[in-house]
């Protein structure tokens, strides 16, 4: 194809008429617009009459124009031409017809004549191909740089216009449809993640979540979350947790109760890790106290016929809030249980009697709260020749604390007197009878002891002919006993 400039003159006024000959010279209609279906026949004609004077009749040809451009020794378009001779004018006629209409065929056609200087031009003719769109231009491979942003290209043209182009990357649709020409940036690493925030916290746990930022075309697989405790040093550590993602959100754990912390989070795909979100601040709640109260101690007043309990709070850098106030608990035993308690607590040899019509295992368990301004409190005497085991936990609103070791004191059977007088009933023991059940505890310890003695390997057998029953966990004593 050959360019060239089109050039025309323009009459505006009648004067100008014996200047301008050609002024009155134009085309005949012809058809304006042909719209058919690819790879059918299109034929269409131009015609006109000029003056014998004006033109020569061997070198005067109608020539075909399409979009500004001459279009000469075209494969699939075929032209012919006709003159009629009609005393003073001479009539013209070109026929062309394209076979085999292709989509680089649709545009706007123009047939001309050159007379002297000057050019006639037709009204235009457009073709116009029904069908789908198709690509003049697409994506070329190319070889990038690791990390290094790229460009890629696409255009395509119709009918119909316009063309909306939309980009897939495997399969997935990665960009808003827009009008051809479309140009895709691919950044080549993700970026940031977006819209950091706090979904849920307790006293040692924080839920955060994001929004994720482009994944530069390559499926995010983990995210880091970066915390740092705030604090007014300026070497606060660090604490880093990787994750896989989806979902984009993580469970924060072992974090200290009535804490501030900063926040970010970076996620990464194949190529590489992206920048880290915008710090954000977040703070856990109150929790238990992680440390008991010390210093418990136990005492007798016998004007009262009460046990005193005193105790200190727990420090405060322990108490992970605010102190609401203290829970107290305390068991009753008799001397028979605590015997076994403590013998189990020991790992020593265990030899569980238990009297059922005689000796009842009594042991009643207690507890008292009190507020946070109280270190000291009274408990009635309830039982005699029984001890009384202590242990006190602190309470925030977080929950109740750890309970200190237990603490016990023995209340004796004399020189006491109960406060409540149902105690003695609801033991069964009175002071005779413990000696007495004092007296059968030793000779049957005492048989045990020269049992084994005389015997290391025989099988260790206690018979009891009255209502009463027994229960032993030695089986084998040794003399270490």
């Amino acid at each position: 194809m050959v360019s060239r400039t089109v050039k025309s003159n323009t009459f505006t006024s009648p004067e100008n008429d014996g200047a301008h000959p050609l002024r009155s010279i134009k085309f005949n209609p012809t058809v304006g617009r042909i719209q058919i279906a690819e790879h059918m026949d299109i034929k269409f004609n131009c015609s006109i009459s000029v003056p014998k004077s004006l033109i020569n009749q061997d070198s005067a040809v109608i020539s075909l124009w399409k979009n500004g451009k001459e279009l000469l020794d075209a494969d699939r378009i075929a032209s012919q031409y006709y003159q009629f001779d009609d005393n003073e004018d001479i009539a013209m006629i070109s026929t062309f017809s394209i076979n085999n209409v292709q989509r680089s065929d649709n545009g706007s056609y123009r047939c001309k004549l050159k007379v002297n200087s000057d050019e006639i031009v037709s009204g235009p003719i457009l073709v116009l191909l029904e069908g789908l769109p198709y690509f003049i231009k697409q994506p070329q491979g190319l070889n990038v740089t690791r990390n290094t942003p790229f460009n890629l290209t696409c255009e395509a043209v119709g009918p119909p216009e316009p063309v909306e182009i939309r980009w897939h990357w495997n399969s997935s649709l990665i960009s808003k449809k827009e009008v051809s020409p479309s140009v895709l940036i691919m950044p080549g690493i993700p970026s940031p993640p977006v819209r950091v925030s706090v979904q849920n916290r307790t006293a040692h746990m924080v839920v955060v979540s994001w929004v994720p930022g482009s994944d530069g075309y390559s499926p995010l697989s983990r995210c880091s979350v970066q915390v740092k405790e705030v604090v007014d040093a300026d070497n606060a550590s660090v604490m880093i947790f990787n994750t896989s993602t989806p979902p984009h959100q993580y469970h924060i754990p072992n974090l200290r109760p009535l804490k501030n912390y900063s926040i970010c989070v970076s996620c990464m795909n194949e190529v590489g890790w992206s920048g880290f979100s915008p710090w954000i601040m977040a703070s856990t709640t109150e929790g238990a106290p992680s440390a008991p109260p010390g210093n418990v101690t136990l005492s007798i007043n016998e004007s009262s016929s009460s046990v005193i309990i005193t105790w200190i709070k727990p420090p405060a850098t322990m108490m992970n809030g605010e102190l609401q106030g203290y829970s107290i608990s305390y068991t009753w035993q008799n001397s028979a249980s605590l015997f076994n308690a403590l013998s189990e607590e020991r790992g020593l040899p265990l030899i569980c009697l238990s009297f059922k019509n005689f000796f009842p295992l009594a042991q009643h368990n207690h507890s008292s709260h009190v507020d946070k301004d109280t270190n000291a409190i009274h408990i009635p005497i309830v039982a005699t020749n029984a001890t009384c085991i202590v242990r006190v936990a602190a309470v925030t609103n977080g929950g109740v604390g750890p309970f200190s070791d237990p603490v016990g004191i023995f209340i004796p059977g004399n020189g006491v007197t109960s406060t409540v007088s149902s105690s003695t009933t609801e033991s069964g023991i009175t002071d005779s009878l413990i000696i007495v059940l004092g007296f059968i505890f030793g000779v049957v310890i005492i048989g045990l002891i020269m049992y084994a003695f005389s015997s290391d390997e025989s099988e260790l057998a206690v018979n009891y002919k009255a209502k009463k029953s027994y229960c032993r966990r030695a089986v084998e004593l040794t003399r270490k006993f």
